[in-house]
């Protein structure tokens, strides 16, 4: 959760609010792609409804719909979504 690396670090490139890296941030130009262990590619995880080729993964859209909520109670959305 503290990586540099972490969606969930507000203070990362990953996790804060206005990085154009950010998945949480509504005009990233750069956000992470979806991509499984053969490289295949899945879409953009992000905010920006703009952007083009975002992903339409179910997963995706949840995490984009409710991200304040999950944001808050990790563990109790992990357990939601996982279990």
């Amino acid at each position: 959760m503290f990586s540099s690396k972490s969606i969930w670090n507000a203070s990362s490139n990953y996790g804060s609010s206005y990085s154009t890296y950010s998945l949480w941030s509504s005009y990233a130009s750069y956000p992470p792609a979806i991509v499984d262990q053969d490289g295949n590619f899945f879409g953009y995880l992000t905010l920006n409804t703009y952007k083009s080729e975002r992903s339409e993964l179910e997963l995706a859209q949840i995490l984009c719909k409710y991200h304040e909520s999950i944001k808050k109670d990790l563990s109790g959305w992990y357990d939601k979504l996982f279990r």
